[in-house]
């Protein structure tokens, strides 16, 4: 049986290798070589691990198979890494790591999960728009979204094949 948790401490050192496996599905032209060895670092993962907002998905209680990291910033809950185990993809744990970010968004009062992502992988902005996400105009995009494309552009992805998509979880009440 699959579950995703709260990560532990236990997990973190197992998340890096998901990461890189995960990104080794991915053309160099999309992720160039320099970038296909960095995972999210230790202290990015404890921070979002004692914000609640760090997920680990396993199989029987075993080794995390996946997981899923965000932080919050402004009215977003903003979605920083979903990777799978590239041998057991296409099982759900994307959509239940996804789902289960979508209620943590709910509890802390966010009014949107964000991301960005590649525009033409199926994996990618395609399944997250079956997931309900919407591709953001630059002139509906928060600064942070845009900061986020910059320094992704300034990394070497092609900013041509970049996407930045919100799904809305609240109405603004005032």
């Amino acid at each position: 049986m699959i579950e995703v948790i709260l990560a532990l401490d236990k997990h973190i050192p197992f998340l890096e290798e998901i990461e890189l496996e995960a990104a080794s599905k991915i053309s160099f032209e999309d992720l160039p070589e320099h970038l296909r060895s960095e995972a999210i670092p230790r202290d990015i993962l404890k921070t979002a691990q004692m914000e609640g907002l760090l997920l680990v998905a396993s199989e029987n209680g075993n080794t995390p198979i996946g997981f899923a990291v965000a932080k919050r910033v402004e009215s977003y809950l903003h979605l920083l890494e979903i990777d799978v185990l590239p041998r057991i993809q296409r099982r759900g744990i994307g959509s239940m790591l996804l789902d289960s970010m979508i209620r943590i968004a709910f509890q802390h009062d966010c009014q949107w999960v964000s991301l960005t992502t590649f525009s033409h992988l199926p994996w990618n902005a395609p399944w997250y728009d079956k997931m309900g996400f919407e591709k953001i105009q630059t002139k509906d995009m928060p600064d942070f979204l845009i900061n986020i494309l910059v320094q992704e552009k300034e990394l070497g992805l092609n900013p041509n094949l970049r996407v930045a998509m919100r799904k809305r979880i609240k109405i603004e009440t005032s």
